[in-house]
Parts: structure tokens; sequence; C-alpha cells
């Protein structure tokens, strides 16, 4: 017979799957409620293809019985976690689909898809999902909290708003939407006032009282559209969807926090503008490197920090022989030293030596197996995360690469 789950079941919260006793009116329904207790062992022992295989039969056996579709769609949840894990990202978008044709299980595998989607930059798919699970389960938070980052991302600072202090309404205790409302709420207020101008690749908001800025705004479209197309031929970094672009005068910039950078990318480009004219050519640059940012953040998986800012220079046009002549005068860093927020180094001599040591790297990739290879190697990423992405493209592993590379630098 089919008993409820303990919670010492070792499963996160939302997935104890409550099984109640359930009568045995025939043999087809025996047989289901057998298939559906090995279905939990199953998933107890952390099996997810036998679990999705044991409940599918149950469903197949007795589909009358709610609980057995419940349980195959919690499977597909558990199953398609476990390929986010590893990477396996479009193997996992296919398993939270079938999650929710198993069961809509109030939500949760289209939220689960919607945040998957994300993640790989597709943001317009990810916002109409997650728009129809807010719709049929409005009071899910979860859901809530991910629609109103959506809508931050493509700047509806006031979408966002406006659904959060609705959902806020009815559940004052949530104070993550409290917290999630304030600091829109300071965004919006930073924007108050701008204007939206599109273009095929990007979205611009900018303050049309800064008149340089407001001048400025047809040739900086052209300036990033044109670095969209330049980093597409170049490296072969997939062409997005529309990217929210945020122009400051460089006064409001540095009031965000951005003291130091010449732009930002957080899910959107941040990039201030003083005399265009005048800054062309670096603001060209600065396109350049947050597009690369932010096209490899679509890729979905966990790159590390010198992946991203080496191909980022690399997209730019920065030298790389100005790159090495810095490292000749001092030891490369190793790649493993070079992980995290480079932002909150403070010793300049740090942040030049890694900058230097990620940008000769990923050019001398390059150079080894030719400038083809950064297409390739970004096309596997999501099939099974950037270390194994590297060792099939290589056929060697980084350390490995690493040493190479080290030698290479020796013999110049």
């Amino acid at each position: 017979m089919s008993q409820p789950l303990p919670h010492g079941f070792g499963l996160p919260a939302f997935l104890f799957l409550g099984l109640a006793c359930l009568p045995l009116d025939s043999v087809g329904a025996q047989d289901a409620a057998d298939w559906n207790d090995k279905g939990v062992v199953s998933l107890e022992a952390e099996d997810f293809l036998a679990a999705t295989h044991a409940f599918a039969r149950a469903v197949e056996l007795d589909p009358g019985v709610g609980v057995y579709a419940v349980n195959l769609s919690r499977s597909f949840q558990r199953l398609a976690r476990h390929q986010e894990k590893k990477e396996q990202l479009f193997l996992a978008l296919d398993t939270w689909a079938r999650a929710g044709r198993a069961n809509p299980d109030e939500g949760r595998p289209q939220q689960g898809q919607a945040q998957l989607l994300l993640r790989l930059g597709q943001r317009k798919t990810a916002e109409d999902l997650a728009t129809q699970v807010v719709t049929l389960f409005p009071d899910r938070v979860a859901s809530v909290l991910l629609l109103a980052r959506l809508l931050k991302l493509r700047g509806d600072f006031a979408g966002g708003v406006a659904l959060l202090e609705t959902t806020l309404e009815r559940h004052p205790e949530e104070t993550r939407l409290q917290k999630r409302l304030t600091a829109l709420r300071k965004e919006q207020l930073g924007v108050a006032g701008f204007l939206r101008d599109s273009s095929a690749h990007f979205d611009f908001l900018y303050d049309p009282g800064r008149v340089g800025i407001a001048q400025a705004m047809p040739g900086l479209i052209n300036l990033f559209e044109q670095a969209c197309l330049d980093v597409h031929a170049r490296l072969g970094l997939p062409l997005p969807e529309h990217l929210l672009v945020i122009v400051l005068d460089p006064a409001s910039y540095r009031a965000v926090g951005d003291s130091w950078s010449a732009g930002r990318y957080d899910g959107r480009i941040r990039l201030p503008v003083g005399n265009f004219s005048q800054e062309r050519e670096r603001l060209a640059e600065v396109a350049r490197h947050e597009f690369a940012h932010a096209t490899l953040d679509r890729l979905g998986v966990s790159i590390p920090s010198w992946f991203h800012e080496g191909i980022a220079q690399l997209a730019e046009g920065a030298s790389v022989e100005d790159a090495r002549s810095i490292l000749a005068e001092c030891n490369p860093a190793s790649l493993a030293d070079l992980d995290g927020d480079w932002t909150q180094w403070t010793n300049k001599e740090r942040v030049s030596r890694a900058y230097a040591t990620s940008l000769s790297f990923c050019a001398w990739l390059g150079r080894k197996a030719g400038p083809s290879i950064y297409n390739l190697l970004f096309e596997k990423m999501p099939r099974g995360g950037f270390s194994i992405a590297l060792q099939e493209t290589f056929s060697v592993g980084l350390e490995e690469l690493a040493e190479e590379h080290l030698v290479f630098l020796q013999r110049r």
C-alpha cells in the first residue's frame, strides 16, 4: 500500500510526496499502487530515471488517481534540478516541460522552466511563462519574485512595482517581497522621466534632460548594433534577445557604486556617457566588452571570472601584446586564483596582472586551435558545463592547457 513519505525523507520541503492510502479495487489498482511505491523508493535513492518510469507506469495503470500524476511530475522536477546542477541545461529544459505535462503541480514545473529559460537568455519566453504561472497561481511568491525580476531586466519598473505591491497586500508577512519592492522602487526613482529607444538587439533608457546624451543617442544606438555584429562575427557569440542599456551621465553612474569601471553588466548594461564625440572609440570598446559579458552570461553555465574577462577583452579589441608585455615583467597569475569578483580587488597590480593573464590565455586558445574554436566551445557549454566543454574541445583539461600556455610565454 502507498504510504505518506516521512519528513525525514531528505527532499526539499515542496517535494514531500504526501501519498494517501489508496483503495485497491482491482488488480490494475494494486499494480499501480505497487509501481507508485517503487517510484517512492527509487526517488529516495535519487534514481530519478527509475522513479519517473515507475510513476509513469502507475499513471498508465490507474490514471484516475491524481497523486500518481503529481508524483510523476515531481520526479521529473527532481531530475531537472539534478540535470541543472550537472549543467546539462538543454536536457533539463526538456525535463521541466515533461514535468509540466505530467501535472501542473501548482505552477512549480512552469516556474522551474521559466527560471532556466532566463538563465539561458530566453527572457521573452521566460516572462510569458512566468506571467502564466502568476495569473493561475497569484499567491505563489517565488513566481511573483521571478516575474518581477524579468520585468526589471527589460526596464518595466512600474510593472514590477505594481506586481510586488499587489502581492504584498495579500502577504504582508513576506519579507522577500518587501525587500525586492524597496530595491525596485529605488531603481524606478533613478530612471524617472527617462525615455526609451529601441534597436534590433537593444532597448535604451536615457534622460532626455541631459542634452549631450539625448543628442548622442542615434550614434550610440548605431555603435551598439555594430558592436553586437562585430563580436558575433569575431568570436561566434550568439546574437541576443533585446538587452537593456541604461545610459547615465558619469556622476549618476558613479553614484550607483561604479566608481572605477567604464561600464557594467548586471543583467542590464549600465553605461556612463559624457562627451560622446570625444569618447566614441572608447564607448565602442566598452560596448563590445559588456556585450560579450552579457552573451556569455546567457549561455547559462558557471564560467570562471578569468574566462569572462579574457573573452570580453578579446571582444573589446584589447592588445594581446601589451598584456604579454606586462606578464614578461611578472609571472602570470594562476587561473585558480583568478576566480571570484574582481571588482572587490583594490590592489591595482593584482588587477592588471589578472586582466593580462586572462587575455593572454584566451587569445592563446584561439591561436592553438583556430578562431572557430570559440564558437565550438560556446556551443558545448550548455550541454555539460565549462570544464567538460573545455575538455571535449581541446582533448585535455584546464590544468594541462594552463601549463602549455605558461611554456608558450616562457619561450617568447
